[in-house]
């Protein structure tokens, strides 16, 4: 996409928008602080492509002799605009524009009516859109194998009072909150869940909730409020006595 803009106040410039599968390299020169894109981008090659020589493009040549280099990439994959990568190397991405000729002092050679966009070479790639992170895995949930410790009984009775004797306009949240701390109990395997859910109503019922929003939106709390627990099952500290409180 390209588009006019005001490069000062006497003239105008062109500028076409990086993204969808296309990003350029901008090589600087004739900054203040002597850094110059063209040799930084050559130690970059040097040092990260593996001896293959890099397939070029089209280019853009500045008006203080930098060079943009135009590459493709895969779609699919979000290049950021970047500064600095290297000294007087920066990115031109998603959303970045690129001045191109007939910008004044701008030139085109080639152009992309004469030379196609080569694919970026995959050590670029890792530089400048490396891969996300792996996804952190989920954790694992424990099965319920019984009677309930003195330390989960101790967590039930405690969350089924809050629910219960919560006041008016707080009791969904400590619904919400109740399910969540007890999920991540049933997660670690310390209470069988079906049980809990169904004492969780009853607190629902006696504190007014069901009767003020129905029971409907009740379950739909707690099923919230579980899955949030349940991602994250609950380290149980081990003590030898557990006071009821």
């Amino acid at each position: 996409m390209a588009a006019l803009f005001a490069d000062a106040p006497h003239a105008t410039g062109f500028a076409i928008a990086a993204g969808a599968g296309v990003f350029v390299i901008d090589l600087d020169r004739g900054h203040a602080d002597g850094a110059d894109g063209v040799a930084s981008f050559a130690a970059l090659i040097a040092e990260h492509g593996g001896g293959e020589p890099l397939a070029l493009g089209p280019r853009t040549r500045t008006p203080r002799g930098g060079v943009h280099l135009w590459f493709a990439c895969d779609p699919a994959l979000r290049v950021r605009n970047t500064v600095a990568i290297a000294p007087g190397v920066d990115v031109r991405g998603d959303g970045g524009l690129a001045t191109v000729a007939p910008s004044p002092g701008y030139r085109w050679e080639p152009s992309p009516w004469e030379r196609d966009l080569p694919p970026a070479p995959a050590w670029l790639l890792r530089l400048i859109a490396p891969p996300p992170p792996p996804a952190k895995p989920h954790a694992q949930v424990r099965p319920y194998r019984g009677d309930a410790s003195p330390y989960a009984k101790v967590a039930l009775e405690r969350e089924l009072r809050a629910v219960a004797g919560a006041p008016a306009g707080s009791r969904n949240a400590a619904l919400f909150k109740a399910a969540a701390s007890l999920g991540s109990l049933c997660a670690a395997g310390m209470l069988p869940a079906e049980p809990v859910a169904a004492a969780l109503l009853e607190a629902a019922t006696a504190n007014g909730l069901i009767g003020e929003d129905g029971e409907h939106a009740a379950r739909a709390t707690i099923a919230s409020g579980f899955k949030q627990g349940l991602a994250h099952p609950r380290a149980i500290p081990q003590h030898k006595n557990w006071r009821r409180v």
